[in-house]
């Protein structure tokens, strides 16, 4: 049996777990922060949700492992849209909010197995420029405008 990975990012945000909470999970704060694509689900234990570009296509789909809102979301992550990617073995997105006074703590976790090593490494890289579209439009209303923003590609 193979190792499995696990790779976290953490970001401090000036907000109530229940506010980061909604930008994890209602696609009208989500698209603000994902610039290609927004995330629809209903956000309770075994139900679907996908991550569709504004076309309706699918970047990545799964179902809901656990729904504590507002602390804790997992997710089960299957690639669609990288084609590199696409039939390889799913992964575990879990993302935790923890507050403490004004501010909360989120941490994303990305786990798998060998098999999706490289898949897991690539979207990780990501996590800085989610966390911080996160963090930005949740401090400040606005949306954060990078120069360039691209999907994950590999």
């Amino acid at each position: 049996m193979g190792q499995e990975l696990e790779l976290s990012y953490s970001i401090w945000i000036q907000a109530s777990a229940d506010e980061v909470w909604k930008a994890l999970t209602e696609p009208a704060l989500s698209s603000q922060y994902f610039p290609y694509a927004l995330i629809e689900g209903v956000w309770s234990n075994g139900s679907e949700y996908a991550m569709r570009r504004r076309d309706g296509s699918v970047v990545y789909d799964g179902k809901v492992i656990v729904a504590d809102r507002p602390h804790r979301l997992v997710q089960t992550c299957n690639m669609k849209a990288i084609p590199t990617f696409t039939g390889h073995e799913g992964f575990v997105l879990e993302w935790i909010i923890e507050q403490s006074g004004d501010a909360s703590k989120l941490t994303i976790f990305h786990r798998g197995g060998e098999a999706a090593a490289q898949l897991i490494k690539m979207l990780v890289s990501h996590c800085p420029d989610t966390a911080s579209g996160i963090k930005t439009l949740l401090e400040t209303g606005k949306p954060l405008r990078m120069p360039n923003p691209v999907e994950a590609r590999t």
